[in-house]
């Protein structure tokens, strides 16, 4: 990869657990009119049916964060209805096949079943109190932590890129120090524009002078992303060492990340605080738990099963 962009940072959309499966399946997301329910169907697979209703009723029962993202995103929103779609016909063929009752799997589902209980009364245990948080701590969170809800600042760069990925051979990285000792010499007051244009090995940006356009700085290789940082617009630096090869970056434009108005962030925020509280208050549940039982492990027999096992 030639371009100074982080392998990591491309966004990726809402993840829904069930979203790759049910991309497979062919469902007609339109409103079809209602049968018996007095509610109107949103989306069917094959015999299977979701209603508003049980839309509404899938919604509540979800984290406050994880609602109104959902809620906030159409796209978002229908994979959700195909996921519980897919599970539902899933669990069709289940009931069809008899499966619970299948011996191997009584044993499991006993253990999914006493998970799936404990995982519900501690969020009973941990639940906070329902006026958290209030207005001021949501607006004290957001006082203090305007910077990370920036967005990232944009960098406009160009660059004149030496391929040299680490591993190549003694004679590819002789040639690529070399043309960047003479690179070197040029770059500082030359046409970098024309600099690129005949010697980056990156052919789409030399194209057209070595110009990136503009990027986020959480798309940025670490590398790149310190040398811009504070590089006055219109000045060049390099070479930098990436793990592609060298740059030479010219710093064309900087746009600052505008923090979002209060009242935009301001149920995200609260949602977040929600749930950190009720993290807080799960571990703090479990380790006065821990603490009250005394809970001991003999490590001597615990090695000998280890071992046993290997």
């Amino acid at each position: 990869m030639s371009q100074p962009i982080h392998p990591n940072s491309i966004p990726f959309s809402l993840r829904v657990r069930t979203l790759a499966l049910a991309s497979a399946l062919l469902v007609v997301f339109v409103v079809f009119p209602a049968i018996s329910t007095g509610a109107e169907v949103v989306a069917k697979a094959g015999a299977i049916e979701m209603t508003t209703t049980e839309v509404q009723a899938l919604l509540s029962g979800l984290p406050e964060a994880s609602r109104n993202q959902l809620t906030a995103d159409p796209k978002a929103l229908e994979q959700f209805v195909r996921g519980e779609l897919l599970r539902r016909s899933v669990m069709a063929e289940v009931k069809s096949a008899n499966f619970e009752r299948d011996a191997s799997v009584a044993p499991q589902l006993e253990r999914l079943k006493e998970e799936a209980l404990m995982r519900l009364w501690i969020a009973n245990k941990a639940k906070p109190a329902a006026n958290f948080p209030s207005d001021d701590e949501v607006r004290a969170a957001y006082e203090s932590n305007k910077t990370a809800f920036a967005a990232p600042t944009e960098y406009r760069i160009s660059q004149i890129f030496i391929s040299a990925p680490n591993g190549a051979d003694a004679t590819q990285v002789a040639a690529a120090l070399a043309k960047v000792a003479d690179l070197g010499k040029k770059v500082p007051g030359g046409d970098f524009a024309a600099l690129a244009k005949a010697n980056s090995d990156h052919a789409e940006s030399a194209a057209k002078g070595g110009d990136l356009g503009f990027l986020p700085e959480n798309r940025l290789l670490p590398e790149v992303a310190a040398a811009v940082r504070n590089l006055p617009v219109g000045q060049t630096v390099g070479p930098v060492k990436t793990a592609q090869g060298l740059h030479f970056l010219k710093l064309n434009e900087k746009k600052v990340g505008a923090v979002p108005e209060f009242a935009t962030i301001k149920a995200s925020i609260a949602a977040a605080m929600r749930d950190t509280r009720t993290q807080q208050l799960e571990q703090a549940y479990l380790a006065e738990l821990g603490n009250h039982l005394g809970i001991s492990v003999n490590q001597i027999e615990l090695a000998k099963m280890q071992k046993a096992a290997k």
